[in-house]
């Protein structure tokens, strides 16, 4: 809603009334906030007081209670009549003679004691005596009423010192017992007990002097989630074991904190429901929590009436500063009225009206004689203008339309260009591949002379380089005209992550570079998203880092931010200037340190940013010279499911079943994982084969399981709650039996002397995670000395045969005896971890030695460059 301007007396009457009483108002608060702070300080000063008192009392009271039953447990009178009683030879004569002795002996200490009953008890819970002469045998009667005495003298034998037990309602009465040993030539011949009533304490506790008209002291003691009043209230004499307060609850916070054994002061809601102000403290004697209170309201009275008292006073105060502000205002408002008046006029078209002369001199008079100069220039200014604005307009008009047909054709231009290079692209590459291809054929040709054969290798090298560059013009062309199609799939995000690693790790290694990839245990083990896309986009920032980095290392972290992935790349390279980061993106442009490494068409980042957009994420950069950069990219984050995950991956070669001969009935295998997704997909995967599996989520679990199940061999996570894995592998390994077991540890820990830990641990092996399904069997061929029948989903027996034929041909010296210059092109397309130049290589070869060929193909889809680099 919009509020009608002021006016100038309006402005005036507020502004003299806002700088009249903002120091009056300041004062007035903080006066109130003094008072308010000395009373809160004042109140709670008695309060605590008065808590301590009672808290003092009720432990004191207590205490004396205890230290009298010691000193009577020490009467050696009592003991040698709780063991005489005990004895079975004694005849009813014999017996009664000696229970009137100890009633009369007990006659000379009561008038002083609160006890109102007292029992002897043996040491097997069988009562000996009683005052009362109570109707039960034994304190492990079931037919006691409460469970206290039991509890008393059971703590008491075992403990063998003296104990007080909780206070309980039995019979319409609040009572409690105490036990204490009785000793007989230092042995232990039975428990003095006696018991002890509420009333005392109930007259400390409803002790209200000082309290006023709604103070207050409640007791309470912690019952498994409630709390328990053990003492009448204010309000309800009735409360004692019957009013409770659940822990938790909004109501009753201050003996909620008592009970637990806490002390401290504030402004609570009660058990009533009512704000009052209260001191709590723990009584551990007796075990409970103990409340003073006062209702809020009695206890702030004083500031309560102090502020009303306040409230006519500054009612008056601004009806006074008021009226004064009215009569200074209207002594300047008149005049002022007039020139607003001419104002108007002026505004609403009359450029000729005047204000004239106005009689109150000064200031003003000096204004009205300015305004009407101004008003008569602005009238012959008015007039010359609207000619100027007529002919500007006229030469907008024709810009505008200048500059809308420029936009067109720079919009012409700029497609022409993407379908150009897209053709073009294309064009390159139908001729291109031709080279390539008769430079591979003659290549091989032995009939060519060797020298030849070297021209014709650097040709092929050559026009692959070619080929790369044309091909990152294209994903340009398509990414400029808007062609990126996102293809999601479910996949592992650790086992990419985690090949990428292996990938990149020897080229990092050949700079003397470490790789580290950090996967954060937030991170889910299954997404859904573009995988190639997203592998392409992490390549191309690694292979920059590395580019850029001579000395230290690049680190790669995986983690969660909301509900997005994030990816972070950052190197200890030479940086990039603030100034380059704002290009760093754009098609073609290099910053000057990749000028100087002359590598490179400049569209890495920019293909790789444009990727990452698509796929409905940003992407970042932060860089210092001289220190490094950091490249920083999130992704929204799809969760998938282990199903989706393996119906999406790719068909591979994995075991069917256990070969014989087996002497074993039955193998038997334990996995140990706190991600119950994780012990699933191995669960699958071991019994799919034979084996019998069972499960474990944490350390304790899997101990447990073993010791009952003695499984032949242990998958086991090493970071788990409840029991790490760590800890499990060394009470297994402890056990005599345990040495049966093999235990194999899985982590996803990538620090270098993480294999050191899990070995001393224990385990007998090391798998990092996420395992290639090929690794875990070969851990069990290795540590159970089994073997497996090998089928591929796609491929028939006689292939996986004639694989292993090829891979157990595929050594040096086999490949030595072919072309140098072949060669030379696969350890050029290794080094450059060039999955298509390689693979086109290895075509190159696939008539003449099939067998190589298909081993080759493995170790290049499985990313196993450190091997190719070995054998080339």
């Amino acid at each position: 809603m919009n509020l009608p301007a002021m006016n100038i007396t309006t402005r005036l009457f507020v502004w003299f009334l806002v700088i009249a009483m903002i120091p009056f108002l300041a004062a007035m608060v903080i006066v109130s906030d003094i008072a308010e702070r000395n009373t809160r300080a004042d109140v709670f000063d008695m309060l605590t007081i008065a808590a301590n008192n009672q808290a003092l009392r009720l432990e004191t009271y207590v205490q004396g209670q205890i230290d009298t039953l010691v000193l009577l447990s020490r009467q050696t009178f009592l003991s040698s009549s709780t063991s005489a009683l005990q004895s079975g030879d004694l005849t009813p004569t014999t017996r009664a003679f000696r229970e009137s002795q100890v009633r009369e002996y007990w006659r000379q200490f009561e008038t002083n004691l609160d006890f109102d009953d007292m029992m002897l008890v043996d040491v097997e819970g069988d009562v000996v005596f009683s005052l009362s002469r109570m109707p039960y045998a034994s304190v492990d009667d079931p037919a006691l009423p409460t469970p206290v005495l039991r509890e008393a003298v059971h703590q008491a034998t075992v403990d063998q010192s003296p104990v007080l037990s909780a206070f309980a309602p039995v019979d319409g009465e609040t009572i409690a017992f105490a036990a204490a040993p009785l000793y007989l030539a230092n042995r232990m011949v039975g428990v003095l007990a006696v018991r002890l009533t509420s009333a005392s304490l109930y007259e400390i506790v409803t002790d209200r002097i000082g309290l006023g008209e709604t103070g207050e002291t409640n007791v309470g003691i912690l019952e498994e989630n409630d709390v328990i009043f053990t003492a009448p209230t204010r309000f309800d004499p009735a409360a004692a074991f019957s009013t409770r307060v659940r822990l938790g609850e909004s109501l009753g916070q201050a003996i909620q904190q008592g009970a637990q054994g806490n002390g401290g002061q504030g402004e609570i809601r009660d058990y009533r429901g009512v704000s009052a102000v209260a001191v709590w403290r723990y009584l551990p004697t007796l075990r409970w929590g103990l409340v003073v209170k006062q209702d809020a309201e009695e206890a702030f009275i004083t500031l309560t009436e102090t502020r009303r008292a306040l409230v006519p006073i500054v009612l008056a105060t601004i009806v006074l500063v008021g009226l004064t502000a009215v009569i200074a205002a209207n002594s300047f408002t008149k005049p002022i009225h007039l020139l607003t008046d001419a104002v108007r006029r002026m505004s609403a078209g009359d450029l000729i009206s005047r204000v004239g002369e106005i009689r109150a001199g000064g200031e003003f008079a000096v204004l009205a004689r300015g305004f009407d100069h101004m008003a008569g220039q602005l009238h012959e200014l008015i007039e010359r203008l609207e000619e100027r604005i007529a002919e500007r307009t006229r030469q907008i008009e024709r810009y505008a339309h200048e500059m809308a047909n420029a936009r067109a054709e720079a919009d012409r231009a700029n497609a022409a260009k993407t379908i150009f290079l897209t053709n073009m692209s294309h064009e390159l590459r139908t001729p291109m591949n031709a080279i390539l291809g008769f430079a591979q054929m003659l290549e091989t040709d032995r009939a060519v002379p060797a020298k030849q054969r070297e021209y014709i290798g650097i040709i092929a090298r050559s026009g692959e380089h070619l080929l790369n560059l044309i091909n990152e013009l294209l994903d340009m062309a398509r990414i400029e005209s808007g062609q990126i199609t996102i293809v999601e799939t479910a996949f592992e995000l650790r086992y990419t992550l985690r090949g990428i690693e292996e990938m990149m790790t020897l080229r990092a290694g050949g700079k003397g570079l470490q790789l580290e990839v950090e996967i954060a245990d937030a991170v889910p083990p299954y997404i859904r998203a573009d995988e190639g896309k997203l592998r392409q986009v992490i390549i191309n920032l690694i292979s920059n880092a590395i580019k850029f980095t001579d000395e230290g290392g690049i680190s790669v972290r995986c983690g969660l931010v909301g509900a997005a992935l994030r990816f972070e790349i950052e190197d200890t390279g030479a940086g990039i200037a603030p100034e380059e980061l704002n290009k760093l993106f754009q098609p073609f442009s290099q910053t000057e340190t990749g000028t100087k490494a002359q590598e490179g068409t400049g569209l890495g980042l920019a293909i790789s940013r444009a990727y990452v957009l698509a796929m409905g994420g940003e992407m970042q950069v932060r860089s210092v010279v001289g220190q490094g950069t950091i490249f920083t990219f999130s992704l929204p984050l799809a969760v998938a499911s282990v199903e989706e995950a393996r119906t999406g991956s790719e068909n591979t070669r994995r075991p069917v079943g256990i070969l014989p001969p087996d002497d074993v009935r039955e193998w038997r295998i334990l996995v140990v994982d706190d991600k119950p997704e994780n012990r699933r997909l191995i669960r699958v995967w071991m019994e799919e084969v034979g084996f019998s599996v069972r499960e474990a989520a944490d350390g304790r679990e899997a101990v447990m399981v073993w010791d009952v199940w003695e499984p032949h061999l242990i998958w086991m996570d090493m970071r788990m709650p409840v029991m790490d894995g760590y800890e499990a592998t060394r009470r297994i390994k402890s056990a005599v039996k345990g040495s049966a077991t093999a235990v194999i540890a899985l982590t996803a820990s990538t620090l270098d002397n993480e294999r050191q830990l899990v070995l001393s641990a224990g385990c007998d092996d090391f798998v990092r995670k996420p395992a290639r399904v090929s690794t875990l069997f070969h851990k069990l061929e290795e540590h159970l000395g089994i073997a497996f029948a090998y089928q591929s989903a796609d491929d028939g027996e006689g292939e996986e045969d004639q694989d292993a034929v090829g891979a157990s041909a595929l050594t040096r010296e086999a490949l030595a005896a072919l072309p140098d210059s072949w060669r030379g092109r696969l350890r050029e397309a290794v080094q450059r971890l060039d999955i298509s130049a390689a693979l086109r290589a290895v075509e190159d070869i696939a008539t003449a030695h099939p067998d190589y060929a298909a081993a080759l193909r493995d170790l290049i889809n499985s990313f196993r460059f450190d091997t190719l680099q070995e054998l080339i």
